[in-house]
């Protein structure tokens, strides 16, 4: 099945509300950045699959696209953040070279963000 409508947020008949979808956000970034562990970084989400250490670390499923897309929303006036991510951006490459090490290029590592 293409779509399961299940799986997805269902359609409102509320019209849009630029107050509310930057409280949305506001929302959304501060639960996030709640959420980070300086050791752990961000929990992977519960549907997910198994998250390795080289995933937890990458663009795609990891904390490389989480600092980016914070990043982009604060350079894009749609939010504010409590911290320079700045640290951690620049902690992740060697991380990520730690966690991949003896292990095959695949997928994961197609994607991941070196900085």
């Amino acid at each position: 099945m293409l779509f399961d409508p299940a799986s997805h947020e269902p359609l409102v008949d509320t019209p849009w509300s630029e107050a509310r979808a930057r409280s949305a956000i506001a929302t959304i970034v501060a639960d996030t950045e709640r959420a980070f562990d300086e050791h752990a970084l961000w929990p992977a989400h519960p549907l997910d699959d198994e998250v390795g250490a080289v995933e937890a670390l990458g663009l795609y499923m990891g904390a490389a696209g989480v600092v980016w897309a914070l990043d982009e929303l604060e350079s894009r006036g749609a939010a504010e953040l409590r911290r320079s991510w700045a640290p951690i951006a620049d902690g992740l490459h060697a991380r990520y070279v730690e966690a991949s090490q003896g292990q095959p290029p695949g997928p994961a590592r197609a994607v991941s963000l070196h900085w």
